[in-house]
């Protein structure tokens, strides 16, 4: 088990520690006659950081309520033993309390139903159920929330008829998320215009400028703290579901890979959406094609990145014809839909100029990736030689770094032809003579794709 995987059990156990803690209190509460009992039911739930379960959390803006809901469902196939509370009898009749709900056999354990979830929710002591807290609990688990919307939680039976008696079970969904090892895959895109890009590389690979590595980091505090600003009152009424950033600088300086590594981090797939198969000519079907991208996006929790937006979004102007018209509209829908995506949507481009104003408003950050200076494409050679011993003595690669000026991307194209150069030869070092040419080699061709261009 490697660490990453560590951590994703550490915080289903601390999940699951706070569900006892939880229930323990419940109890207390439950057969005292002093309604202040148990007050620990209430505390602060645990915060799970970048795990699969902090990531889950903070994509679907799970609160306090649902997240107890969903370790409720998860406890008898990870932690049987921590629902032993509700399989105590009245003293008086023999037989199990009804008001725990649930389904019980001897040696199975117990079973949660939704009137177990809406006993661990009420707060109200023996005999004094509250009608309208037991209701509450019934619509956070209504097929449109979020819970069964997103495939967190499933229910044996309609929540009609005998919606308390309807057993709980965790959706799908959930259990790929958190159950699934890390080396199985992620649901694919299956027909969805979106093809999930992934990277060998990790956080430390990416050598940024300070002021662009702050950027990144603020999307990663959001992903963090995205749960409690949904329930936090005061200024965060104000903002609006998901978070969009706008990442743009020249090609090759590392957006898609930012983008990647961004997943990696919040342990998210990354889909790119394919805007040559969005984009249709047909009325009504590139909302269509949008739409299928964006509820697949939320069901699996995906962090959806828009390459080359400005192909997208480029400034408008005053629609002449009914075709602009059409075009202008197909550009507010897709707006539309990102503004009220509740996740993570990223957009890179290498001409923010070509922006429209309107849309650049919408983002919450715009991360600039310049083209690197010296220190940074020194830092770049540097690391690709990190824990090898591919450099020859003879090679300067400061000398490289003030000299030539190579984004991240040329660089690993100039790497990968000097590589297979002293491959060729029978040699594992790469001299500074056979780095030089490398560059050169790359340079002239940079300079006649330019040159192709205009």
């Amino acid at each position: 088990m490697n660490s990453t995987q560590s951590g994703d059990w550490a915080a289903l156990g601390r999940e699951l520690d706070w569900l006892e803690t939880v229930l323990d209190a419940r109890m207390a509460q439950h057969f005292s006659d002093d309604p202040d009992a148990g007050g620990a039911s209430r505390d602060r739930p645990p915060d799970h950081g970048n795990s699969a379960l902090g990531a889950l959390i903070t994509q679907h803006g799970l609160a306090h309520d649902e997240r107890l809901i969903l370790a409720l469902a998860l406890a008898p196939h990870l932690r049987p033993e921590a629902l032993d509370a509700y399989l105590i009898r009245n003293q008086i009749t023999a037989r199990r309390f009804t008001e725990f709900g649930g389904t019980a056999q001897d040696e199975a354990g117990f079973r949660p139903t939704v009137q177990s979830a809406v006993f661990l929710l009420d707060q109200s002591a023996a005999g004094r159920s509250d009608l309208g807290q037991r209701m509450a609990v019934v619509r956070l688990l209504a097929k449109e929330e979020r819970l069964r919307r997103a495939g967190l939680i499933e229910l044996d039976a309609p929540l009609a008829g005998h919606v308390f008696s309807c057993p709980l079970e965790p959706g799908g969904v959930l259990l790929r998320r958190l159950l699934a090892s890390h080396a199985a895959p992620w649901p694919t895109a299956g027909g969805i215009a979106a093809t999930r890009i992934e990277s060998a590389l990790g956080w430390n690979d990416l050598i940024l400028p300070a002021t662009t590595q702050l950027a990144l980091e603020q999307i990663v505090t959001w992903a963090r703290f995205a749960p409690e600003l949904a329930v936090a009152g005061g200024p965060a009424r104000l903002f609006g579901p998901g978070y969009r950033a706008l990442l743009h600088g020249p090609p090759g300086t590392g957006k898609t890979l930012a983008a990647t590594l961004l997943g990696q981090r919040l342990h998210q797939p990354v889909y790119r959406v394919d805007l040559s198969q969005i984009i249709s000519k047909w009325i009504g079907e590139t909302e269509k094609n949008l739409a299928r991208v964006f509820d697949e996006s939320a069901r699996h929790g995906w962090i959806l990145f828009f390459d080359e937006a400005d192909a997208l979004f480029g400034k408008r102007t005053d629609p002449s014809s009914a075709n602009d018209r059409h075009a202008n509209q197909e550009v507010a829908f897709i707006l539309q839909r990102i503004e009220a995506h509740n996740g993570l949507v990223l957009l890179a481009s290498n001409l923010r100029g070509h922006i429209d104003a309107a849309f650049t408003r919408r983002f919450q950050t715009v991360v600039h990736f310049p083209e690197p200076g010296p220190p940074e494409r020194l830092l770049i050679w540097q690391s690709a030689f990190a824990g090898s011993d591919w450099l020859a003595p003879d090679s300067d690669l400061q000398r490289l770094a003030d000299e030539y000026p190579l984004t991240g991307a040329t660089i690993v194209n100039c790497l990968r032809t000097a590589v297979l150069a002293a491959m060729a030869d029978g040699r594992r070092q790469l001299t500074d003579a056979g780095l030089t040419h490398a560059i050169m080699a790359e340079m002239r061709k940079q300079s006649r794709l330019k040159e192709r261009a205009t």
